[in-house]
């Protein structure tokens, strides 16, 4: 056969000449597309084809696996959204599979499949042929066929995205981007995979007997069982691009996966590959690791493709993947200093969203950690391709910065290429500021303070308490004047935060909180319930005590036998400094 005849991919151009030139002509490729299949145990052949956003036409078959149960298929369905996905495709538009073996008769796809179509933005607006041999059909959408859907909460299967995973020990000797190894080829396609509710990516590559490398990721569904494996995700690359070759061509395989993933594919992976590949291929599993970077320096940022204010975008996926909540925030924010640093949003189980951190309150304390003086550009997305503007508690929370009305923040909507950006003060013109109940020239939440505080009895936790006074000396509290900090220990390393207060009160970050940024930001990918120690400093008399939000935080999140301890200060006024005494 000619290799035209193993096309799983048409140009609007080619489906034209191909005679599909309007959504009633989809089935002139139907025949095509069932030549294609691959059903040796049912010898029932469906073949599905649909047309992308881009105006692209995709085919898709069923794959069944010689020898294995048919729960190891694949369906048209889902060999087509994978193909889509393989493309860097965004979305399906129409949609017409057949249920025929003429191919003359189009129906609705089986309950597994509109499942699995739901995972992608705006799937509830597919529209999917239905027609028989004598009628002349019609068009029905998704939202029709499934009316009444168990919805994914993050619709994002064919989003562009980046899982922040490396390989790990002697494996993980990092190669350029344009690396010809498989396991390479594999990290990549983990970092591709879509797996939002276990948090288990993963991906395979694999070659053949020719050379050729084909890849393929795990698409996880919010219904389990219609998720597809990442070995069948490859085997549609193999089957999409091989030419028409077997299975038994395949010799080499490689699975990266999380070493102690919740959802582990290795065992399916052997034995699909053991009875459908070479009987001597080659297989090998390697383990990654989250990558947890929250600052760039400009040169990473540059290799990220970050190399001006416009680029933030690059880095947003990055920033979501590092979130620990179900719907994930990302921030993105350039400082005076050139640096690029992200935020993500944090949600404690069990506890009241108050005690949550925002995205853009987890960047900006990120900021002062890092004591940088201002954010210049800021770019907030909870789903990767739409850019908006900050709710108004991050708003207020913003404002305590020196320079905050000249804030650049990316507007964008998911059909717009760019977006612009917008300065804060356009947001919000009306704001309730530092200015408007404060002394002229108050202190502001990223310029260097020192609250003058001292020590007293430094034979108890001597440094862990010294980590959480300095905390406290840096941190910002003109309204309530209540200044306090926080030492974390995990493993042997010191974390710390400071308290930072808003005009608006209720917008403020815990010390608690902010150290918690520290954690995850240093901390690399340590849980939470893997911190052993905490010192809190705070005034005796405060107005503002932050020891009791402290201990309910931390018991609901920190190790089970966290020793917790709170030290008081007092001001003494004869000698402007402080005094920090055991409680």
């Amino acid at each position: 056969m000619a290799q035209d005849q193993y096309k799983f991919v048409f140009t609007a151009k080619e489906a034209e000449s191909e005679g599909v030139t309007e959504p009633f002509r989809l089935p002139n490729l139907i025949t095509k597309a069932m030549s294609l299949a691959r059903a040796p145990i049912s010898k029932y052949k469906v073949g599905a084809v649909g047309r992308a956003p881009s105006g692209r036409i995709y085919l898709g078959v069923n794959v069944e696996l010689p020898g294995l149960p048919l729960h190891h298929s694949i369906h048209a369905e889902q060999f087509l959204v994978t193909n889509l996905a393989l493309n860097s495709e965004k979305g399906l538009h129409l949609l017409a599979v057949s249920i025929s073996t003429d191919g003359n008769d189009f129906g609705a796809p089986c309950g597994n499949c509109r499942q699995f179509l739901m995972e992608m933005r705006n799937a509830l607006d597919i529209q999917i042929l239905l027609k028989s041999k004598h009628e002349e059909g019609s068009f029905r959408s998704l939202r029709h066929l499934l009316p009444d859907r168990f919805s994914p909460c993050s619709p994002l299967l064919l989003e562009k995205r980046d899982n922040c995973l490396t390989l790990s020990g002697s494996a993980g000797e990092i190669c350029s981007s344009d690396c010809s190894h498989l396991k390479c080829k594999a990290l990549a396609a983990a970092n591709n995979s879509f797996s939002p509710y276990t948090n288990s990516p993963s991906g395979v590559a694999l070659q053949d007997d020719d050379g050729e490398w084909y890849r393929g990721w795990y698409i996880e569904s919010v219904a389990s069982n219609p998720s597809l494996g990442p070995v069948q995700a490859a085997l549609v690359d193999f089957v999409a691009r091989g030419l028409g070759k077997g299975f038994d061509k395949i010799v080499e395989v490689v699975l990266v996966e999380k070493k102690n993933a919740r959802v582990s594919q290795e065992g399916t992976a052997k034995m699909i590959l053991g009875t459908i590949a070479a009987p001597n291929c080659d297989f090998k599993r390697q383990t990654m690791a989250q990558q947890y970077k929250f600052v760039f320096t400009t040169e990473e940022a540059a290799s990220e493709g970050v190399t001006d204010h416009k680029k933030l975008p690059k880095l947003i996926e990055k920033a979501r993947n590092l979130a620990k909540a179900p719907i994930k925030v990302g921030a993105v924010g350039l400082a005076s200093s050139g640096r690029v640093y992200l935020g993500a949003n944090v949600e404690f189980e069990g506890l009241s969203p108050s005690y949550s951190i925002h995205a853009e309150q987890f960047l900006i304390a990120n900021l002062a950690l890092n004591l940088e003086p201002k954010l210049t550009h800021l770019a907030v997305s909870n789903n990767g391709t739409v850019f908006h503007e900050p709710c108004y508690r991050c708003t207020h929370f913003l404002q305590e910065m020196t320079n905050a009305p000249q804030i650049e923040i990316l507007i964008k909507n998911e059909n717009d290429e760019d977006g612009s950006f917008k300065s804060l003060e356009s947001h919000m013109p009306d704001n309730f500021g530092p200015e408007s109940i404060l002394p002229a020239e108050p202190s502001l939440l990223l310029v260097e303070c020192d609250n003058r505080l001292a020590l007293f009895n430094q034979d108890l936790y001597p440094l862990v308490k010294l980590v959480a006074l300095q905390a406290a000396k840096n941190s910002y509290a003109p309204h309530s004047k209540c200044p306090s900090g926080v030492a974390l220990v995990c493993e042997g390393k010191v974390y710390r935060g400071w308290y930072i207060e808003t005009v608006a009160y209720n917008i403020s970050l815990g010390p608690v909180q902010a150290a918690l940024v520290d954690f995850m930001a240093r901390g690399e990918g340590k849980g939470f319930d893997k911190i052993t120690r905490a010192v809190l400093v705070e005034k005796k008399d405060a107005k503002v005590r932050q020891e009791d939000t402290a201990r309910t935080l931390l018991e609901k999140i920190a190790a089970p036998n966290c020793d917790f301890k709170v030290f008081h200060c007092y001001e003494q006024l004869e000698y402007n400094s402080w005094i920090v005494v055991k409680k």
